[in-house]
């Protein structure tokens, strides 16, 4: 075995290994993650008094001859194929990985930070603790942070590079602070039996001591023993990948996108400079950038980060929306800040929940507001940054107390303060977000609301439950069973229809190419729903009456209904509601008529302000229907 190489160290463990856990959590959406976490480290190894982070990201195809000692690696891999029944996954990825090796040419991803301290500890035998470097090349679940106010804690994070690699090898360069120079390649593949020996699956491109012990390749080392591409010169880190297979210009989207996605806040104040191959990532080019490449929004389905509302979020930390600004001390929780701007320009209901460290973690989706808005989340203080720290997840992208905290007591409280901050966060944005009723308040150019109530009495402030409108386009819906022939008119003037039971054994046809009119000899009715609005409805309660107000767009009728629906925790409609005992033009000052719950032949007008008094109180969001019938009937 020579001193430098990859070092095939033989193994005493149980078992075979044929698939590494570690990358799974990072195999979609790869390109995101590795963005993140490689830009989290680095945010957290800021040199002192250095006020910007400086990276770059750049590709290569190199001749796999600069790929040092290849042949043990291909040794290796062999050594995995030559086990019997090798499971499909495992035999698929091995094969992947040597024919990688063999050919001419293979693609590399390098990642470079600069003004930051290099991962320290470097000098240290890789059996000593406290070394952010033997975290970061030897251990699993461990990462040797340099500041408490660090972001990653979980030491998973140093996985995402690997989930990109088609041989799962990375090669970690640094030059720290104290002018530690190190070098070494970590490679995660499978149990191997060389000789009729178990090989270590996890192995190391490194050098190895006169006791038998691993250490990274100095400076001299790597000038003797590697190519150029291995060598930096600057302090800081060099991250590179071996072997990655990607579409250029969609992965170069993907890594911009969620470089200004997730860091946006150090972009704009010039804490984060970024080359993504080509293109310069800065404060003076954020504008541009984001325009050019976060055009559409990219889902991925194993994170809780939205991306596609950059646009939004930067208007309201820039200012150029009105927002307001919360800063408070909240008893239990700590000091919380919150930015949230409100208004027709945005799109959606999200909070973005951020780190001091400038990095997005999650985005939020508070349903309960009565308007759109787009919120920014930040910890107020350290002692909140710290605390939330300690709960999240291994992918940096939720917080979770029952996660992190094995001891019950400490994770009931942890839970109790991390409620006490969503508590604040939901009830900041629902009261900032109410759509208040006042007397002279005008809605998008519309008549002014009626109040329902003109007491300014506390008890009577109004409540405003979230309203959903399901569009339809141009729907018809034939309403059974068929109603009997003969109608009787109520009091007001309605026909009161009498369905039958619905068992009729005589087939009723419809006539007609795509169309929903009766046939001939049927009778029926049909409902066309008519939910084009200038301004959609916007519904207000107190106690037991609501009072919606909108203005239909293009309606060429003189009259129309309206059917009321509620909606559920689960956003199901439902036809339940409790019984209309009253409605009400208020615009024309108008007694309704209501037959089966639904309110018959509201004037259209230029606008409508309509009141709806329910037999009791009943709390629920609200889904408003606009429809006319037609068939045999006089009601339509």
């Amino acid at each position: 075995m020579s001193d430098i190489g990859w070092q095939l160290t033989k193994s005493s463990s149980i078992g075979n290994e044929f698939i590494d856990g570690s990358t799974e959590i990072f195999k979609s959406g790869k390109w995101a993650f590795l963005t993140r976490e490689v830009i989290q480290n680095s945010l957290d190894a800021l040199s002192d008094g250095q006020e910007k982070l400086i990276m770059n990201i750049s590709i290569d195809d190199i001749s796999t001859s600069m790929i040092p000692d290849k042949d043990n690696m291909i040794k290796h891999i062999n050594g995995t194929l030559s086990i019997p029944n090798l499971p499909e996954r495992c035999m698929k990825f091995s094969k992947n990985a040597k024919d990688l090796l063999e050919g001419d040419m293979i693609r590399i991803l390098k990642i470079s930070d600069y003004n930051t301290t290099g991962v320290t500890g470097s000098e240290k035998d890789n059996g000593e603790t406290n070394s952010a470097w033997n975290a970061l090349i030897y251990d699993e679940g461990n990462s040797q942070k340099q500041s408490e106010n660090s972001t990653g804690s979980f030491g998973t994070g140093k996985n995402a590079p690997f989930a990109l690699s088609g041989i799962n090898t990375v090669f970690y360069v640094t030059l720290d602070t104290n002018d530690n120079y190190a070098c070494e390649g970590v490679a995660k593949l499978f149990t191997s039996y060389i000789d009729g020996e178990k090989i270590e699956r996890k192995i190391y491109f490194a050098k190895q001591n006169k006791n038998g012990g691993l250490a990274p390749l100095n400076k001299g080392d790597s000038l003797r023993h590697l190519n150029k591409l291995f060598y930096r010169n600057e302090t800081g880190s060099d991250v590179i990948i071996i072997g990655v297979d990607f579409d250029k210009e969609q992965t170069k989207k993907e890594i911009i996108q969620s470089v200004v996605e997730n860091f946006f806040v150090i972009i704009y104040e010039g804490r984060l400079e970024i080359r993504v191959f080509d293109t310069d990532i800065s404060s003076s080019t954020l504008g541009s950038v984001i325009e050019k490449y976060c055009d559409k929004p990219i889902e991925y389905t194993n994170s809780n980060i939205k991306y596609g509302y950059i646009k939004q979020y930067l208007s309201v930390y820039s200012g150029i929306y009105e927002m307001k600004d919360f800063n408070e001390y909240v008893n239990g929780a700590g000091n919380l800040r919150l930015m949230i701007a409100k208004g027709n320009d945005i799109s959606g209901k999200w909070v973005a929940m951020f780190r001091n460290n400038g990095m997005k973690i999650f985005d939020n989706n508070i349903r309960t507001a009565q308007q759109n808005y787009s919120a920014l989340f930040f910890p107020g203080d350290n002692d909140v940054d710290k605390f939330l720290r300690s709960i999240e997840n291994p992918t940096h992208d939720f917080f979770d107390p029952e996660i992190r905290i094995a001891n019950p007591t400490e994770r009931l409280q942890a839970t109790r303060r991390y409620n006490q901050i969503k508590t604040w966060i939901k009830q900041k944005i629902e009261d900032y977000t109410a759509i208040e009723i006042k007397e002279n308040d005008y809605l998008e150019g519309m008549e002014e609301y009626i109040q329902l109530d003109d007491s300014e009495n506390e008890s009577n402030i109004v409540n405003n439950p979230e309203v959903e409108i399901v569009q339809y386009d141009n729907k018809s819906n034939v309403i059974n069973p068929m109603i009997e022939s003969d109608t009787t008119k109520g009091s007001s003037g309605v026909a009161d229809f009498k369905p039958n039971d619905g068992k009729s054994d005589k087939k009723k046809e419809f006539k007609g190419e795509s169309t929903d009119s009766p046939g001939k000899d049927g009778k029926g009715l049909v409902k066309d729903y008519y939910n084009k609005f200038k301004f959609y409805p916007k519904v207000t309660t107190n106690s037991n009456m609501i009072k919606m107000a909108f203005s239909l767009d293009g309606y060429d009728d003189k009259t129309f209904n309206i059917e009321i629906m509620s909606i559920g925790e689960d956003n199901s409609a439902s036809d339940y509601m409790p019984k209309i005992i009253e409605a009400k033009d208020l615009g024309n000052d108008k007694d309704l008529d209501v037959v089966d719950n639904k309110i018959l032949n509201v004037d259209a007008s230029e606008t409508n302000i309509i009141s709806v008094k329910f037999d009791r109180a009943f709390e629920s969001k609200y889904k408003i229907n606009i429809y006319k019938l037609r068939g045999d009937s006089d009601e339509s």
